[in-house]
């Protein structure tokens, strides 16, 4: 009876203590709000900005974690995420210059401001916020170059800048500093001069978009390391807070472009299309095994389309339009199970279009315009008379070729062997009376032999009969 009134005891005492810590506990939730220096710190920002439509309407009262566009870590109450990022077909956008007035006394780690009317250069204390991890400017009016402090951006991982701009060379040191990066986007710019190779160097990097510039030279070889691109990309790979913080980018594949939430984070892909990059595609490239979208169109390339590419088994489409790759299209391109997108018009592409496997699929004829030395379905162009013709008109050619070599090089042989044996006679002449001589001996035995034979042949003859 004393053991159950002192349990009864205790769960009182714990009811209690219960009941009293609650109360401070709400109390503290319901009076915290966002840190006075980051509540600060985003009003400043606001007052860089030009706000027509009123969006930022909320941007008073003194919890900046209420705010439209901030999002406070529910832990620490740190604004973790700043987006001001203007849906599609949204008349309300945001314009004005970003200001050059952040400090590291703020703990954002995404920020979007992509889809507005942004213009003004991308502020060199951007990355004084150490926590920064991604950084979304697309849509926008940004110019000059790309800031040197962004090489201070040692968490950042997204870089997304599409379609602003932005002028001169890609930096080498993207590939030195930004070490852990996954996404860079600075497509549609005006950006020009070599693609760095040491971009190579960035090695969790998973999705490059480079597209609609002004780039020159060739891929470089070192591309085949990007090691972020051999695997099949996984949630597991990721940290639960970048997972929380859900991304959104828009991403040009398979012939279109729409925005793209939590699956980005498991999409390789490499877009170098429309620039004036020439050569060969590096055979190193088909070492790139979790490539899911692979964009070379529209630019100078030449050289054959290799029978490797049959490597990249998790790629989903393939656009190598509008360059000048010549020869046949590899049969292997039948193993690459997951395509649904391909584009290899307007090249110098000849031969039998090659069906079987995953090729049966594409009937669009559009596909292979362009190409003049294609065959066969789902072209109207034959390959039964017209590939057959040329390709006896081929082998008549070859043979032909052949004989006259061999006619060719039968006539300076003739008179070499020729004047080698009669030339050296004439001159030596113990060697021509040595060779007569033999030649005189090879006769009288050959005549010996022969009438002995006969003779022979006779006698057995005559005896038969007798």
């Amino acid at each position: 009876m004393a053991t159950d009134n002192v349990y009864v005891l205790f769960f009182l005492l714990a009811f209690v203590c219960i009941q009293l810590i609650k109360p401070n506990v709400c109390d503290g939730a319901l009076t915290s709000g966002c840190i006075p220096a980051e509540r600060s710190a985003l009003l400043e920002f606001k007052r860089g900005l030009e706000d027509p439509t009123n969006r930022l309407s909320s941007w008073v009262n003194e919890d900046c974690c209420k705010w439209e566009g901030v999002t406070c870590s529910n832990h620490t109450g740190h604004v973790v995420k700043l987006d001001l990022h203007n849906p599609p077909n949204n008349i309300r956008p945001l314009g004005g210059e970003l200001p050059n007035c952040w400090s590291n006394s703020i703990q954002i780690r995404v920020m979007d401001f992509s889809s507005n009317n942004i213009s003004g250069v991308i502020p060199e204390s951007i990355c004084s916020i150490e926590s920064l991890q991604s950084l979304h400017l697309s849509n926008n009016s940004l110019s000059g170059e790309l800031p040197l402090s962004l090489k201070d951006c040692g968490n950042l991982y997204l870089l997304d800048a599409e379609n602003n701009n932005l002028k001169g060379e890609i930096p080498t040191w993207i590939g030195e500093n930004i070490t852990h990066l996954r996404f860079l986007n600075l497509r549609s710019n005006m950006l020009f001069g070599d693609i760095p190779p040491n971009l190579s160097r960035l090695s969790s990097l998973q999705f490059l978009d480079l597209a609609d510039n002004e780039l020159s030279g060739t891929i470089p070889r070192s591309f085949g390391n990007f090691t972020g691109m051999k695997v099949i990309e996984n949630f597991s790979n990721w940290t639960t807070d970048q997972i929380r913080y859900q991304e959104q980018m828009f991403i040009t594949t398979k012939g279109n472009t729409r925005s793209y939430g939590m699956s980005l984070l498991i999409m390789n892909i490499l877009d170098l299309s429309d620039n004036n990059l020439s050569g060969g595609v590096p055979e190193e490239l088909t070492g790139l095994f979790g490539l899911f979208s692979l964009n070379l169109s529209g630019n100078h390339f030449t050289g054959e389309i290799t029978e490797n590419i049959s490597k990249l088994q998790q790629l989903e489409s393939l656009d190598l339009s509008r360059n000048n790759f010549s020869g046949t299209i590899p049969s292997s391109l039948a193993a690459l199970t997951y395509l649904a997108h391909l584009n290899l018009s307007y090249n110098n592409l000849s031969g039998e279009i090659p069906r079987g496997n995953q090729l049966l699929t594409f009937n669009d004829p559009s596909i292979y315009i362009g190409n003049p030395g294609l065959c066969g379905l789902p072209l109207n162009q034959s390959c039964n008379v017209s590939e057959t013709t040329r390709g006896q008109s081929n082998a008549n050619d070859r043979d032909k070729n052949e004989m006259i070599w061999f006619y060719t090089s039968m006539a300076p042989g003739f008179v070499v062997g020729f004047w080698a044996v009669w030339g050296t006679l004439i001159l030596n002449k113990n060697w021509n009376l040595y060779y007569f001589r033999f030649i005189d001996n090879m006769l009288d035995k050959v005549y010996v032999f022969t009438v002995l034979k006969v003779s022979r042949i006779r006698k057995r003859c005559c005896s038969q009969q007798g």
